[in-house]
């Protein structure tokens, strides 16, 4: 029995010792019998005081079989936990079988709160089909997907966006999309981008805390969709937003137009937002320096209406700002703008003298142009 045991940590098991990233085969089979143990201490009831279990990498280097059996487990009559708790879940679903995925999209494992998900191949694909053709939206009180896109796996977008736009997501907590390939390599269809942005447009989101779209061809049109979705007040608990454009993508002032625009027309904005980049990576972009400039006018304007009251972390690395944008961005301080900004990332940009001297000469002459800063990054 382990009846004080509160946490299953395997996401940095043994099994990724030496011998390969996942160990050798007697590593692997030590690990799969331990999670076999496991279920039967679970089906003995022998865990009453469980909260977390976190399997994220272990299982990549597991048979399909000891994952599917421990899934079965808690999806089983055989299994119960204290009605006063409910169980935090990572799981990778890259090593299961298509009717665990099925399991945990149709949400059969209800004693499941808060849930992070690593979504790649068919497994990913059949767990978002099961989620939009279930019975019943998913029991979970926060979903965490992480889905990962590899070549020809494009239908995992168009998996992703029908569930969004069928409201089937309303648990969403926090989304992140990576690639693991260059996705130049990987097709995407243009208009099952332009539905994914627009199922954000549609759909409510009132748990969503985080949004992040590494290396999409995001361009205008996508993120004046999010403007769109902001102005409708699909995300009220939004605190991060990162939205990477990929280099070859040409983005605009219309870019910035459309999304902070719609944040102004919001009825109460992105009051919690900590945390908003949508200008790095531009200088490898098709960005032009007025542009650049014209989309830092367009955040300080926001923040002068008071639609992003929080915000602590300002991300304006290799932006190829100048002493232009550096006057913008003393305005802002002078005025009051940056007064909750924690984080100031300057790196990498083209700013002369006489942008610092524009922009700590304000800092210098206001007492509250920015009194919360913990780091300034210029380097």
């Amino acid at each position: 029995e382990m009846r004080t045991l509160e946490i299953l940590g395997m996401e940095k098991s043994s099994v990724a010792e030496s011998g390969g990233i996942f160990g050798g085969s007697a590593k692997r089979s030590a690990v799969q019998q331990a999670l076999l143990y496991f279920v039967g201490a679970l089906r003995s009831r022998n865990v009453p005081s469980l909260k977390s279990i976190n399997l994220s990498s272990v299982t990549h280097a597991l048979r399909e079989e000891g994952v599917d059996s421990f899934v079965c487990a808690l999806a089983s009559n055989d299994v119960s936990f204290p009605t006063t708790q409910a169980v935090d879940f990572h799981l990778g679903l890259v090593k299961v079988s298509e009717e665990t995925a099925r399991t945990l999209g149709r949400g059969q494992i209800r004693s499941l709160r808060n849930v992070l998900l690593v979504l790649s191949g068919q497994s990913g694909v059949t767990f978002l089909e099961a989620v939009r053709e279930a019975k019943e939206v998913l029991p979970f009180e926060k979903l965490h997907l992480q889905v990962w896109m590899q070549e020809s796996e494009a239908r995992l977008l168009g998996a992703l966006t029908e569930c969004l736009s069928a409201g089937r997501l309303a648990c969403l907590h926090k989304l992140e999309w990576h690639s693991l390939r260059d996705t130049s390599e990987i097709p995407i269809d243009d208009d099952v981008l332009r539905q994914l942005f627009e199922a954000f447009r549609r759909a409510k989101f009132p748990v969503l805390s985080e949004l992040l779209f590494l290396d999409l061809k995001v361009q205008d049109e996508h993120l004046a969709l999010l403007g769109e979705g902001v102005r409708a007040e699909n995300f009220p608990q939004l605190r991060s937003l990162r939205v990477s454009p990929h280099p070859d993508v040409e983005m605009g002032t219309s870019r910035m137009e459309g999304f902070f625009g719609g944040v102004r027309e919001s009825a109460h904005g992105l009051p919690l937002l900590e945390n908003i980049d949508v200008f790095s990576k531009a200088s490898r972009s098709l960005f032009s320096d007025g542009d650049k400039v014209e989309g830092i006018g367009q955040m300080v304007e926001t923040l002068r209406v008071g639609k992003m009251p929080n915000l602590e972390r300002l991300d304006f690395s290799r932006c190829k700002v100048d002493d232009q944008g550096m006057n913008v961005l003393a305005g802002a301080a002078r005025r009051g703008y940056l007064r909750k900004v924690k984080v100031l990332d300057l790196r990498d940009n083209e700013i002369g003298r006489e942008g610092m001297k524009s922009f700590f000469g304000a800092v210098s002459e206001t007492p509250l142009a920015l009194p919360a800063i913990v780091n300034l990054d210029l380097s």
